[in-house]
């Protein structure tokens, strides 16, 4: 590995080391969003999961929420562990 990919390396993942279990609650809280988008905007449209366009609203994530409470719980705690844990 050459010197500037290690230094870009290590000021990567540095503070990832320092910090895994903020990593780690980030990482459940992006996944878990991501879930939550795919899942609204594809009944949004009609389409398979993952399907572009259609009209997300505020209803449409509220209602996506209370028939999959799990998900938005995982975004709620994985942002709490990212920003208040030690």
């Amino acid at each position: 590995m050459s010197g500037l990919r290690r230094r870009l390396a290590g000021t990567v993942l540095e503070p990832i080391s320092d910090h895994p279990l903020r990593a780690a609650g980030g990482v459940c809280a992006v996944v878990a969003a991501a879930v939550v988008w795919v899942g609204v905007t594809a009944g949004a449209t009609g389409q398979s999961a993952g399907a572009a366009g259609g009209d997300v609203t505020l209803a449409a994530v509220a209602e996506y929420a209370a028939a999959h409470p799990a998900y938005p719980a995982a975004v709620l705690v994985g942002l709490a562990v990212l920003f208040f844990a030690d």
